[in-house]
């Protein structure tokens, strides 16, 4: 699993992006995938954990998330 921490997360808007560690390319994350961890929404500088797979437009994208 890797690490990261919320960059930006819109509970309203359905979407935010994660910053991983050693890296300044954000990853996109769906609210579904939030969700399905258990929590409504993230907040900016939360540390995660996180998998990732490719995205609806083939960029890479959060498909398992958990709290640090």
């Amino acid at each position: 699993m890797q690490k990261g921490n919320v960059a930006w997360f819109s509970a309203g808007k359905g979407f935010g992006f994660i910053t991983p560690e050693g890296s300044s390319e954000d990853i996109y994350i769906n609210i579904k995938i939030v969700r399905d961890a258990g929590f409504e929404a993230l907040e900016s500088g939360q540390a995660v954990g996180y998998e990732t797979g490719d995205g609806q437009d083939g960029r890479p994208s959060v498909v398992k998330l958990t709290l640090l």
